[in-house]
């Protein structure tokens, strides 16, 4: 769909949701105002996913990165983010940003719910059903969630990524985004448990999770290798540059930075061995 904007941020939604979410609003209704209930607790879910994502875009603007859009899809949201590699990458950039998204939800929980008790309306709790019957009693719970949920210290929640950032404070790139994983596993397999405790169809639910889990963890590995080999070609870089005048010739990233290029120099490789022997 064409992009609109919020607070300067362009916001695409992919052309699929709205049909999506019309199907299963439909599949899953017994009637016509059951259905319009459903849609409208949909309507209150994406409004929640993008401000989530809105607040991490807004951060990372106020951070200095680029920021191309947000999308918001049927499952949930993007915002995509200009990622800063080393030397510049800061774990402290890292967790401001990962902790903006849920930070958001839960103000905006806040602020609906004290909005609603200022006026003197009461929120109908006593139920789930209740609950996402009633717009503003649904924008809170879903609020509270999508808050909660992200704070959970493993991937893919925005708290995995706050947990990575402070390992990584202590250990390199590649072994914080290790642990981080393992805690990952350690959580789901965690939470796959209490569902088998309450039957095989509960368990069956939490199975995308895994999936999710699994494609995330391989993305989030390959990712932390790279990051981890252009971190050490940089600093190799920056600590034989004197030496080696060649290396001013490597072509440089539009922020200045050095990228790996070819140069035929015998004493240059052996450095370059001797270098990656020194750091293990």
């Amino acid at each position: 769909m064409p992009a609109f904007r919020v607070l300067g941020v362009p916001v695409r939604v992919h052309a699929a949701t709205l049909p999506v979410h019309l199907v299963l609003a439909w599949s899953f209704s017994s009637d016509g105002d059951d259905a319009l209930r459903r849609l409208a607790f949909v309507g209150v879910t994406l409004l929640s996913v993008l401000a989530h994502e809105l607040g991490h875009a807004l951060v990372a603007r106020r951070q200095g990165l680029a920021v191309g859009d947000v999308r918001v899809h049927a499952l949930g949201g993007l915002a995509r983010i200009e990622r800063r590699l080393p030397p510049e990458w800061r774990p402290s950039l890292e967790v401001w940003n990962a902790l903006a998204g849920p930070a958001t939800n839960l103000a905006l929980a806040a602020l609906a719910f004290g909005v609603a008790v200022a006026v003197g309306r009461a929120l109908p709790v006593d139920t789930p059903r209740a609950a996402w019957a009633d717009p503003v009693a649904a924008f809170v719970a879903t609020n509270l969630v999508l808050g909660a949920v992200n704070l959970v210290p493993a991937f893919p929640s925005d708290g995995g990524r706050v947990l990575r950032a402070l390992l990584a404070t202590r250990l390199s790139y590649l072994r914080s985004t290790q642990v981080a994983l393992a805690v990952s596993v350690v959580v789901v397999g965690g939470l796959l448990a209490l569902a088998l405790d309450r039957g095989w169809g509960t368990l069956l639910g939490w199975l995308p999770l895994v999936v999710m889990l699994g494609f995330y963890a391989v993305h989030e590995w390959r990712g932390s290798k790279a990051f981890d080999a252009l971190e050490t070609f940089r600093a190799f870089v920056a600590s034989h540059r004197a030496r080696f005048p060649a290396l001013d010739r490597l072509p440089k990233d539009p922020r200045g930075q050095p990228l790996p290029g070819p140069i035929d120099d015998p004493e240059l490789t052996a450095a370059w061995h001797a270098f990656l022997s020194a750091r293990g």
